[in-house]
């Protein structure tokens, strides 16, 4: 079977405009899964301004009509858009060595397709996340991975820009699961709060809460150069531990105006932009790409 030839009239590059520049362009891949319809992570879309989807040559205006920032993945409606729609596969049928491919954009390079393997399947707050040797890039976001039969299998959203292959996608069983929920980032109806069995442990972070509180707790993350991968603890006085492969880290953070996490981390300065937090999702990146934390909540 000739995958790429199978799956290629089915995928998007997305361009977004950034509402805070009318110059700055958001470039990410998405997959048509219905008529009209295409999924792509919502890191790439959810705060934009217009946002296109190109299929081949044609040019399609798209609308968010689901986002579901916990899952990080969006739809989008695309009239007009004739493409077929994939073949949707689960990551049950995956396999630690099996052979899968990734089709996107990266960098804005139409139909770029990859080859790699599952290298595994890990277990995180929402289900089972897919990691990957297939390689992707900025751009890539969006796009799919797909089995030997051409079945969507994942949709790429994160990789470790500094690591060998370390590259990772949501099960595309997540899209039978979406839902809009409360914008993370913006104000909410506070709602009441779960107890916890501990009158010591802090409040659980909830849809709605602000950035501050939702950083709060554990989390399993993929670094970039100044956060390797590791457990991070951040703890609500602002200071933070992280348990990594080969030591120990600790230092300061704060959050600035919702948009930002400020890091001190022996005695350097590091700032990241928040483009993704909610009470399962963490994206922290810097606009270059040089730096990054993307990560599950344990």
């Amino acid at each position: 079977m000739d995958v790429f030839s199978d799956v290629s009239p089915s995928i998007a590059r997305i361009v977004a405009t950034d509402r805070s520049s009318r110059t700055q362009a958001i470039i990410g891949s998405g997959v048509v899964i219905g008529s009209g319809t295409v999924v792509t992570n919502c890191h790439v879309v959810a705060r934009a301004g217009p946002i296109n989807a190109r299929v081949g040559t044609d040019i399609y205006e798209a609308t968010v009509t689901v986002a579901d920032e916990e899952l990080d993945l969006c739809l989008l409606s695309v009239p007009g858009l004739p493409a077929p729609a994939v073949d949707i596969g689960s990551v049950d049928s995956l396999r630690t060595g099996q052979r899968v491919y990734a089709v996107g954009a990266p960098y804005g390079f139409d139909l770029t397709i990859s080859e790699g393997i599952v290298s595994s399947l890990r277990d995180v707050a929402a289900g089972t996340v897919i990691q990957t040797t297939a390689a992707v890039s900025p751009g890539s976001s969006g796009g799919g991975l797909f089995n030997l039969s051409g079945q969507l299998v994942g949709i790429v959203t994160f990789q470790h820009r500094y690591g060998q292959n370390l590259n990772f996608a949501h099960p595309a069983d997540w899209i039978a699961q979406m839902r809009t929920r409360a914008p993370s980032l913006k104000a909410a109806t506070p709602s009441p709060r779960p107890q916890t069995t501990d009158p010591l442990a802090p409040p659980l972070p909830r849809v709605g809460d602000s950035p501050d509180v939702l950083i709060v707790g554990s989390w399993w993350c993929i670094g970039g150069m100044s956060f390797p991968n590791g457990e991070f603890h951040f703890r609500s006085d602002g200071t933070f531990t992280a348990i990594l492969p080969r030591r120990g880290d600790s230092g300061s953070y704060s959050v600035i105006g919702g948009k930002f996490v400020n890091f001190d981390i022996r005695g350097q300065h590091s700032s990241l932009v928040i483009q993704n937090i909610t009470t399962t999702i963490l994206v922290l990146k810097k606009a270059d790409y040089s730096d990054w934390l993307t990560c599950s909540r344990k």
